[in-house]
């Protein structure tokens, strides 16, 4: 596996910095915004072809809203209703043609046995 070169563009804006990293080869990897540090607004992170890899919102550093990845060929991998860090509800996985694998729930109510964090999961 080769490894890439990350490049860091930092931009202030009257919300903070928002931060772009590109791939070697300059195509853009991720984008979010930081507030006195802290991950703060939409992270969005791209595969290496340009496709939309996986998105999410955080709010004052702890992921809040939804989770979305996606394959490589562009169809949704699975969805993660977060609120405050945990799942909360129910999470849905699918395959790569975009049928509905499985889903993970706890009967009729919340998974939120757990705090997760997202922030370093790969989009594998």
């Amino acid at each position: 596996m080769k490894k890439l070169a990350l490049f860091l563009i930092i931009s202030l804006g009257l919300n903070g910095e928002l931060i772009e990293t590109f791939y070697k080869t300059g195509e853009l990897k991720e984008r979010y915004n930081l507030k006195n540090g802290i991950r703060d607004g939409i992270y969005t992170k791209w595969y290496l072809n340009g496709q939309i890899g996986r998105q999410a919102n955080y709010k004052a550093g702890i992921m809040d809203g939804e989770l979305k990845t996606w394959y490589p060929n562009g169809v949704v991998k699975a969805t993660y209703p977060i609120v405050s860090g945990k799942i909360e509800g129910t999470a849905k996985y699918y395959d790569d043609q975009g049928n509905l694998s499985w889903q993970i729930y706890n009967g009729n109510r919340p998974n939120s046995e757990n705090n997760l964090d997202f922030s370093n999961w790969c989009l594998n």
